[in-house]
């Protein structure tokens, strides 16, 4: 970021990499520990819900990657 800027595109751009890198974290997660990431035992399932919850609370990736658009003119 630059001195003088708006950070509304950088912001966008993270808001957009890390919603999407959280979700293919925790799937993959998933897919490497098996069935014991379903089990109450484990905390996986809590941490995807989570992910996926903070996407609707603060925006998917479609969201920020709209937002991302607008501020650099190409909507």
């Amino acid at each position: 970021m630059q001195a003088g800027v708006e950070s509304t595109t950088d912001v966008a751009m993270a808001n957009a990499h890390v919603s999407d890198a959280g979700l293919w974290v925790a799937r993959q997660g998933h897919q490497i520990m098996g069935a014991i990431s379903y089990c109450e035992e484990h905390p996986l399932h809590l941490f995807h819900k989570r992910i996926q919850a903070a996407g609707l609370d603060f925006g998917d990736a479609g969201l920020h990657l709209e937002t991302m658009a607008q501020a650099i003119g190409l909507v």
